[in-house]
């Protein structure tokens, strides 16, 4: 491949280098996009990776809850060199009542899932 007269400020790039980046972009910008809200927002599949992690550590308060989540959330992005305000991170996390309803729905799932058909 030749290509003729490229001014010294750009650079050439292969298609598929180009759409490759074009990828990780988007998947950056996925993942900071809820890191700049200032409020929780949940998924089914987030919601069930809570209650999981609730179930293996039951005698955990939703004050302890509350405060090891945030610190978590900041060691995944300081390892992964994810710029964020560890600030605004404590606004991420679920409250008490999240954490409550997270239970509650752990909880009942369990329940629905033994039940004795009739």
């Amino acid at each position: 491949m030749t290509v003729l007269n490229v001014p010294i400020s750009h650079s050439v790039v292969q298609t598929n280098h180009l759409n490759m980046w074009k990828r990780k972009a988007k998947g950056i910008d996925l993942l900071k996009h809820p890191l700049k809200s200032k409020k929780y927002r949940s998924t089914d599949l987030g919601r069930k990776i809570l209650g999981s992690a609730i179930s293996i550590m039951p005698q955990a308060s939703h004050n302890v809850l509350q405060s090891v989540t945030p610190l978590v959330i900041g060691v995944l992005c300081a390892d992964n060199n994810i710029p964020v305000k560890f600030g605004s991170i404590v606004l991420l996390t679920p409250t008490r009542k999240t954490y409550r309803s997270i239970i509650a729905d752990m909880a009942t799932s369990v329940i629905q899932s033994h039940q004795v058909p009739s």
